[in-house]
């Protein structure tokens, strides 16, 4: 073999082993991306989840007067959920749903009032 051809072949086996790392970096950065996706949609469930549970509590708790120390002539309708929800109970079906996805991150959560 000369010269020429020996440089050649380093030529194309440099170009085939770049267009491989390339390759590899590309299928490595969608990897990441889909399990952030992924992620991602399993929050989302698991809270639309918590939300529904919270939305039940809230009706159970809405018609029963003496969970809330509620006189029978008090209008609940107009009373903010804000005001009687149990954060222990959020806590705990926060924990459960998020199990159930198989989300184990640390979180921290809010209750707010849509007006402010």
């Amino acid at each position: 073999m000369n010269k020429r051809t020996i440089i050649i072949i380093i030529i194309i086996t440099s170009i085939s082993l770049a267009g491989i790392v390339i390759t590899q970096l590309f299928w490595a950065r969608n990897a990441l991306n889909l399990n952030e996706e992924q992620f991602n949609h399993r929050v989302r469930i698991a809270l639309k989840s918590i939300v529904n549970q919270l939305n039940e509590y809230n009706k159970d708790t809405t018609n029963s007067e003496a969970t809330l120390g509620c006189m029978p002539a008090c209008n609940m309708v107009n009373e903010n959920f804000v005001t009687f929800i149990n954060p222990t109970y959020i806590d705990s079906i926060i924990k459960d749903e998020f199990a159930n996805m198989y989300i184990q991150m640390d979180y921290e959560y809010g209750v707010y009032q849509k007006n402010n």
